[in-house]
């Protein structure tokens, strides 16, 4: 019976997930390059997401992750938002994280003050707060941190898994083997300790219609009366047989979602009701679900063992994925009697909405499906193989010949459908027995996939490459006339009738038939529609009659036309699906919109099909923030920029200015889109672009209000959002600089005057000064004129006295070696009376006069000179003199002896000894050193 039921739970799930699951987006580990197990999550007032996990705070801001490891390097295991801060807790370590003036989350640490009361390898689990405190759970206590005095105390209140709930403002928390226990004045009292409790984890406690509801770990569910617990039973319990919970959560609408350790999610509405199961088949990254979280948005978040994955409940979005190519490539679809139809590549699928199974081949339908459509409570089908009529889970051939592309009905002839197939037109017939093949029409075996009717019997047929040509049918229906052909305008072409009027739409445009002029004319209002800032038509038309829509195919995504109430005219919505999307809508040409039900419409897919409420895609509310501002210098580099007063002030040549955007809504199959401007500089908004980031370079000087907008679909942010910019001038552009200016400009001219009247007054005192200098030039010439001659005068005298000196100094040498001669003379003979002759000779060789003489002549041809070797040589003797002043002469050594009444060899003896005296160096010169002197 037990396994019946599982049974039975897993084909009801099926079916349901056939029908569209929510749409789910993933984050692995390498999204933001931390690591696995993700156990806790919470979001701030403006859409940031934080996630404590192994790699440490992880914030997700709509775009991007960033990462904040732990000030231990330790994982961080509890994450818990109050006011400004938002608290973690990790190994031996919890405080918290709080935004700096850039921006940047910098970490406070609250358990240092008590580090050494914390146990060994304890690690705090989970957060809550209550009044005043923030409480912290490790496995063995309860640590209370007091916000404002910044006191903390303890509590003992062992776990097998650390758990916190605030019911009706009570703290409630599970101690082992004791049930759930409350905190009263600082004390723990017993709350519920009952069997189903003591023996089980709690993994959730909820308030439901004033009713406190309890779950635990084996999806029981209890609601709590005074001290008792009653059992709850879903309505479809059967899903939770067997199943072990880990997480549960219940939504802002009352669902319920419980996170298994195997099985993925179990989401139960307010009465138990399975909604859905999805688990790793339908796209979860695996099933063992940590935690759960539902953030601002509606969005479950499911921390996971290998990661992240977001479930859009609120979405206006369900996804069925055709992960193993079941029925491949949606090509038409429809829904009738509740059983939702496909035409695929491979052939026609059922699916009923109560039933337990999934889809269901036809037999007998294998093949290319293009076309469906619906006849009653009949089903026509356009086959690769002819055309077919479904009905009642029969399948039934018509015709079998070419291929089958569209079928309409035929003006006026209610009895009667004309097909267009692969080779042409044919039509069938409504009989008594029902639809048959009636014939083909001769005159035309062109492939005609799109054709529309302008007048009861004419019609028009569109080829993409051959182009259109007006038929005309025979009055019997037996063939049909060509009228007229019309060059084709381009590629993605399709032909349909809309509100009465035909449109041939192509790449370049749309054009419609103008019945006046009988012409294909250039529509000015549907270009408009289909091709605007926001989207440009890409595709084939698709149209609407239940609903008068009009879809096409855009570059961005989806485009319709609708009717306004008031006043009946269109306008156009957009879809924008994100370019991963697009991708897989089919082949270009052959994209699949169909309605199936009040507002809902199936778009296929290559691998599944997406359905799309439209009363609820038009609720894409968000706000928009700045995230962050950086500033790159070069080459200094990049600094984060204070924006908390929304307003940044930048000295001259700023660089380049990043501001980084971000929005509190995660659209899911859709891209959010950014827009700028500056006003003053330009009053045109930016391209739309799904990069978050504005780049502003050389910003010149001056004050901006740089404004900013996204867009999610049709829906423009709803705050007002903007920054305002302040480039100040460099120090030499100030206003400080400017009074600097002037000042010293008036300085200048009180200079350039003072220059002047110095300059003229200087060049005065010049001429003055020339003046006085020509005059005493004048003076200083006539005194060296006089000084000249007296120079020239004594110049004659010093001449003339040398001259003396001379004559008289040879005079003496010619005296002296002709008394030597003499003498020599004399001594030779032997006679007594020479004796006194030589004596006498021998006297006037030696007499003094003669010095006395020369000396006087001397010292007036060279003055002080031997005063002047005397005191610098003070040991030199009178006979040391007469050899300088006559080496002073220049005289030779033998040239001097005579002088002297000695020999030469006498004189290179006296020269020695003076050189000697006068402590010469034996390279240095005596006669040099004398002539220097």
């Amino acid at each position: 019976m037990k396994n019946t039921l599982l049974l039975l739970a897993f084909l009801l799930s099926y079916a349901l997930n056939a029908q569209g699951t929510y749409p789910i987006k993933n984050f692995s580990p390498s999204d933001y390059q931390g690591r696995n197990q993700n156990w806790s999550l919470s979001q701030s007032a403006s859409g940031e997401i934080f996630v404590a996990n192994n790699a440490g705070l992880m914030v997700y801001n709509g775009l991007r992750w960033t990462i904040y490891p732990s000030p231990n390097h330790s994982e961080v295991r509890s994450v818990y938002l109050s006011e400004d801060k938002i608290y973690v807790g990790a190994y031996r370590e919890f405080g918290y994280w709080r935004a700096d003036e850039a921006g940047a989350l910098q970490y406070a640490s609250v358990s240092q003050s008590i580090q050494a009361d914390l146990l060994e390898d304890e690690q705090f689990w989970n957060i809550s707060g209550i009044g005043d405190y923030i409480i912290f759970q490790s496995l063995k206590r309860l640590y209370f941190y007091n916000k404002d005095s910044g006191a903390v105390h303890f509590i003992a209140a062992p776990s097998n898994r650390a758990r916190l709930f605030n019911v009706d403002d009570k703290l409630i928390f599970q101690v082992q083997d004791q049930g759930l226990q409350e905190l009263v004045g600082g004390e723990p009292q017993t709350w519920i300790n009952t069997v189903g409790i003591t023996d089980r984890v709690v993994v959730h406690i909820a308030e439901v219609d004033q009713k406190v509801v309890l779950v635990n770990e084996d999806g029981q569910f209890f609601i709590k009366e005074g001290k008792d617990l009653i059992r709850w039973f879903p309505q479809d319990k059967e899903v939770l047989e067997g199943v072990k919970v880990y997480s549960a959560l219940q939504t802002r609408k009352g669902d319920w979602v419980i996170g298994t350790i195997d099985k993925g999610i179990i989401h139960l509405d307010e009465k138990g009701k399975l909604l859905q199961k999805v688990d790793r088949s339908l796209g979860l990254l695996n099933n063992t679900v940590l935690s759960l979280f539902e953030d601002n948005q509606g969005i479950i978040w499911l921390g996971l063992d290998s990661g992240l994955s977001l479930l859009f409940q609120e979405s206006p979005f369900r996804e069925y994925r055709d992960e193993v190519g079941q029925f491949g490539v949606i090509y038409a679809a429809v829904k009738i009697d509740g059983k939702l139809i496909l035409g695929t590549n491979q052939g026609l699928y059922v699916k009923e909405d109560k039933g337990l199974n999934g889809f269901v081949l036809v037999p007998g339908s294998g093949g290319q499906v293009w076309f469906l459509r619906k006849e009653g409570t009949e089903l026509l089908g356009g086959h690769h193989k002819g055309t077919f009529l479904y009905k009642e889970g029969e399948l039934k051939w018509l015709n079998q010949g070419p291929g089958t592309f569209n079928i309409l009905p035929v003006p006026g002839r209610p009895d009667f459908l004309l097909q267009g197939s692969y080779q042409g037109l044919s039509l069938l017939r409504k009989t008594e027995q029902g639809w048959r093949f009636e014939r083909s029409l001769e005159g035309f075996s062109i492939s005609s996939r799109f054709f529309t009717f302008t007048d009861s019997n004419r019609l028009w047929v569109n080829h993409e490459y051959k182009g259109l040509f007006e038929l005309e049918l025979d009055e019997n229906l037996q063939g049909v006339k060509l009228i007229k052909q019309h060059q084709a305008y381009g590629q993605s072409s399709s032909l349909v009738e809309f509100q009465g009027k035909q449109l041939y739409a192509h790449t370049s445009g749309i054009h419609y038939w103008d019945t006046k002029t009988q012409k294909w004319e250039w529509d000015e209002k549907f270009n408009q529609l289909f091709h605007s800032d926001h989207d440009v038509l890409n595709g084939i038309l698709v149209p609407d009659d239940s609903n008068s829509h009009l879809w096409g195919i855009g570059e961005k995504g989806l485009i319709y036309l609708s009717q306004q109430k008031v006043d009946g005219s269109l306008i156009a919505q957009h879809i924008d699906l994100r370019q991963d999307i697009r991708q897989t809508l089919g082949n270009a040409g052959f994209e699949c919109i169909a309605h199936l039900e009040d507002q809902t419409y199936l778009l296929g897919r290559n691998e599944g099909y997406l359905l799309i409420d439209l009363e609820r895609i038009k609720n894409s509310e968000h706000e928009l923030s700045i995230v962050k501002v950086e500033q790159d210098l070069f080459p200094s580099g990049e600094q984060n920029l204070n924006i908390q007063n929304n307003a940044l002030e930048l000295s001259a040549n700023p660089g380049e200015v990043r501001i980084e955007l971000g929005v509190n809504r995660i659209p899911v199959f859709q891209d959010t889109y950014y827009q700028y401007r500056l006003p003053g500089q330009s009053e045109e908004w930016s391209s739309w672009s799904t990069e978050p980031v504005i780049r502003l370079s050389g910003l010149p000087i001056g004050d901006y209000r740089c404004e900013f907008r996204s867009r999610i679909n049709t829906s423009i942010n709803s705050n007002d959002i903007y920054l305002l910019i302040s480039v100040e001038p460099p120090w030499y552009a100030s206003w400080w600089a400017l009074v600097l200016y002037i000042i010293g400009f008036v300085m200048l001219l009180l200079g350039i005057h003072h220059i002047y009247r110095g300059y003229y007054k200087k060049e005065r005192e010049k001429m003055q000064s020339r003046i006085q200098e020509q005059r005493e030039r004048e003076q200083q010439e006539a005194q060296q004129r006089i000084t000249k001659i007296e120079y020239e005068k004594l110049q004659q005298e010093m001449e003339s006295k040398n001259r003396e000196l001379a004559i008289s100094t040879m005079s003496m040498i010619k005296k002296n070696e002709f008394l030597n001669e003499i003498k020599k003379q004399l001594q030779q003979t032997e006679l007594s009376e020479v004796k006194p002759i030589v004596r006498k000779i021998n006297k006037s060789l030696s007499n003094e006069d003669d010095w006395k003489f020369f000396e006087n002549a001397f010292n007036q041809a060279d003055q002080h000179f031997l005063k002047k070797i005397k005191s610098t040589h003070p040991s030199l003797t009178s006979n040391d003199l007469k050899i300088c002043a006559y080496l002073r002469l220049n005289l030779s050594s033998k040239e001097i002896a005579p002088l002297l009444n000695i020999s030469v060899k006498s004189v290179e003896v006296k020269r020695y000894r003076l050189r000697k005296k006068l402590e010469l160096d034996t390279k240095q010169s005596l006669i040099d050193y004398i002539l220097q002197v």
